[in-house]
């Protein structure tokens, strides 16, 4: 078992704090997000993580707090211990699991999935750009290229 988790660091850093009902959220990257409206750095309280998809920052809880209070990752274990009386942790600081659904047989998702395939068509200048590469129509045809909407 984890001795501290990401809801009993963030309100010691300054960090804003995670929505309530929330499994994760993101907050502006303290390595990469220069503009004030940046929210790279994604917080996963359920796993106790965080990761920022555009440069690479990434760690655990004990990272984390080490990077905002600027002190060596083997000093903070120590320091937390120091501060356990000082931490705060809320109401909703675990989060229950949440159950995945059973995964639906291959036949009713080959159906689902023909279904949606046969719904879709072929926009012009997609199938332009195939041609354009070498495809031909029947190739076109038989491998089933569709426009997905965006």
């Amino acid at each position: 078992m984890e001795l501290f988790h990401m809801v009993d660091v963030i309100p010691l850093l300054g960090l804003p704090t995670p929505p309530a009902g929330k499994n994760s959220f993101n907050i502006p990257c303290p390595c990469c997000d220069d503009k004030p409206k940046g929210r790279h750095l994604n917080i996963n309280l359920q796993k106790n993580v965080f990761r920022c998809p555009r440069c690479g920052f990434s760690g655990g809880v004990l990272d984390l707090y080490a990077f905002y209070a600027k002190i060596p990752r083997e000093k903070v274990l120590e320091e937390l211990l120091d501060r356990k009386g000082k931490i705060f942790r809320p109401q909703q600081a675990r989060l229950p699991a949440v159950e995945e659904n059973p995964l639906t047989g291959v036949e009713e998702r080959h159906a689902t999935y023909t279904a949606l395939l046969q719904s879709l068509t072929l926009a012009s200048d997609h199938r332009e750009n195939l041609l354009s590469r070498g495809l031909s129509p029947e190739e076109i045809h038989r491998l089933g290229y569709k426009t997905t909407p965006v």
